[in-house]
């Protein structure tokens, strides 16, 4: 971004925070809270000021959707490649599920994204179970929120090449767009839930204030990091609490999310290079610190030792066995690239399908977006550049759990 056009923006920065405020005010006043006794309502669930305890009821709008147009679709090979590592997990789950009698074998494909992602645990699960029933109805269900791309998960699923459809007959497939921290479906319908590379965000957030704009931010308080555990572990729990009530005795879930070990490379130092962009526009008027207190995203990468502690829990033991809990890297195929700029560009990409909406909520209109996106991904091309060790790659947590 020029810096002329800084200077505008700087000067028409008092006349920006009147209307922004304005429009944050309308759009707190309407926003719908979720109702657990209306099923049918398409609701967004992503909230990063709702610091009230993990409920249903209370959970507000804030999107987290990917970014849209098919933009995911082309920059997901890293999470692709986390699906690869789990999908030996997958087979192996529909192997041993019971086949259901006078009805259909329902999976839900939780978290879609834009769904091509989906397409190759999707065909192993319905390869295993024809090899086990070639007639049994198969049906599964795409879920994410309401501000997904469900156009481009449509076009995946329905028209491409590549989709799961192809060369299967009594195959169903429908979209919901809802948040899976609440039940999505009838008591006891699901045979197999996967949820891949999505239980990291979570649907809402203490606010942290107006320099701690992430949950791993260096300024987060302790007070502030105790409340995060406690959140992210009640949230964990809701989601699971919620899949024990929708799946049938003897299914199966495997579900996978971003982990944060102590080593805190390759991916750390994207957060601090993005850090380091947001106050740069601050200090030259560019983005006020209303703007980061209102940011605050909802994802919150867990240690294993999180995950194992809640799944040691007495309302955990009593729903699940846990049969599987495994943390391993994974690195993004970007960095195989040879060309650097190749390399680099590669990983931007790839960071900027996942977290740009969500980073660009708080700041209106295309000049503003404009700067804030230049200035963040020219600070993360800046530092791939002076150190090939940060890169968008990351830790990888993988939970598979049968339905007592």
């Amino acid at each position: 971004m020029m810096r002329s056009t800084r200077k505008l923006l700087r000067c028409n920065n008092k006349l920006h925070n009147n209307l922004h405020n304005n429009l944050h005010n309308l759009r707190t006043q309407s926003r719908v809270k979720l109702s657990m006794s209306n099923p049918a309502k398409f609701m967004s669930t992503h909230s990063n000021t709702d610091d009230t305890p993990p409920d249903a009821n209370s959970i507000t709008e804030f999107s987290t959707a990917m970014k849209g147009e098919g933009f995911y679709n082309e920059n997901s090979s890293f999470q692709k490649k986390m699906q690869e590592r789990v999908i030996e997990a997958i087979a192996k789950a529909a192997t041993s599920i019971p086949i259901p009698n006078n009805r259909p074998l329902n999976i839900a494909d939780l978290g879609c994204s834009q769904g091509r992602n989906s397409m190759d645990p999707m065909r192993t699960i319905i390869n295993t179970i024809r090899a086990r029933d070639n007639q049994i109805p198969i049906s599964i269900l795409h879920n994410d929120l309401p501000s997904n791309d469900f156009t481009s998960l449509f076009s995946e699923v329905g028209a491409s090449k590549d989709s799961y459809l192809e060369g299967q007959d009594n195959v169903f497939y429908t979209g919901l767009g809802r948040s899976y921290y609440q039940q999505l479906v009838p008591s006891s319908s699901l045979d197999v839930v996967v949820a891949l590379v999505t239980l990291h965000w979570m649907p809402s957030i203490p606010n942290l204030g107006s320099e701690a704009w992430n949950a791993h931010h260096p300024k987060l308080s302790d007070e502030q990091k105790q409340e995060l555990d406690a959140v992210q572990q009640d949230f964990l729990n809701q989601f699971l609490m919620a899949r024990a009530e929708e799946c049938a005795s003897g299914s199966k879930l495997v579900l996978t999310m971003v982990s944060r070990d102590e080593r805190k490379d390759a991916f750390w130092g994207l957060l601090e290079a993005q850090d380091v962009a947001f106050q740069r526009l601050l200090s030259e008027g560019v983005i006020t610190k209303d703007h980061i207190n209102k940011l605050n995203l909802t994802f919150y990468m867990r240690t294993i030792d999180q995950v194992q502690k809640l799944l040691d829990t007495s309302e955990i033991q009593e729903k699940f066995v846990v049969d599987e809990l495994i943390e391993d890297f994974v690195l993004n195929p970007s960095q195989l690239l040879q060309d650097e700029n190749q390399r680099v560009d590669a990983n931007i990409q790839s960071m900027a399908a996942v977290v740009e909406p969500a980073m660009l909520q708080p700041f209106e209109g295309e000049a503003l977006r404009a700067a804030v996106v230049d200035e963040l991904w020219g600070e993360c091309r800046k530092a791939m550049l002076e150190d090939k060790d940060i890169h968008f790659s990351g830790n990888q947590i993988k939970i598979v759990l049968t339905r007592k």
